[in-house]
């Protein structure tokens, strides 16, 4: 009986050990973060490693507008690692954060100074989307004042929906000013227009209720 009292008590205080144990591991573990996207760019895959690993811990697909959004991590982080944290784009241009410390639910904010090239000097690729309330099926660029658009693309343009547009030709200059147009139908229907837009490699054009023409 008195072993048996024991063995109690010694289960007893294991458990209770284990126990203070995961509560603190569990204080120390990142589980999700916040990246706020102050840039004018979509991205689409999130990376994460310690620093100086040569594979990345973390990679996930994530479709990160500008603006806030929080993350649940794919995999734990802990509080004492340093770490580095990319984005990439659809087209693979990459901006990135090094040598931070992480805690569950911190912001990590990503600015156009954290890119890692200058975005190039020519725009073939922009993301289009529709917060319009209105369908749309085609896409027209044109320099501003010009009475005519150096690009078309016929795509499901639909309300509320993001669509990447690679290969525009002839490449835009992002040192100009361009309106864009969604038309319903080709030639016909409701049309909604952004005048005197800057475009970046990969920026997002939103366009709203209020572009309607």
């Amino acid at each position: 009986m008195v072993r048996l009292r024991i063995y109690l008590l010694t289960l007893v205080l294991v458990v209770g050990l284990i126990g203070s144990c995961t509560l603190v591991d569990d204080e120390e573990i990142v589980t999700s973060i916040e990246i706020l996207n102050m840039t004018n760019v979509a991205f689409n895959r999130l990376l994460i490693r310690e620093m100086g690993a040569s594979s990345w811990r973390i990679d996930q697909s994530v479709l990160i507008f500008p603006g806030s959004h929080p993350i649940e991590l794919s995999r734990n982080l802990y509080i004492d690692t340093r770490y580095e944290v990319q984005l990439r784009t659809f087209e693979g241009r990459t901006a990135t954060k090094s040598n931070i410390l992480l805690e569950q639910g911190n912001i990590v904010m990503f600015e156009t100074k954290d890119f890692d090239d200058d975005g190039g000097n020519e725009i073939t690729a922009i993301n289009i989307l529709n917060e319009t309330g209105i369908d749309f099926t085609y896409v027209y660029i044109g320099e501003s004042g010009s009475q005519s658009f150096l690009f078309k693309r016929a795509g499901a343009f639909s309300n509320g929906n993001h669509v990447s547009i690679s290969g525009i030709n002839p490449p835009l200059d992002p040192n100009k000013f361009y309106d864009i147009r969604l038309q319903e139908h080709e030639y016909s229907g409701i049309s909604a227009t952004k005048n005197n837009v800057e475009l970046k490699q990969n920026g997002v054009v939103r366009f709203e209720s209020s572009d309607l023409d």
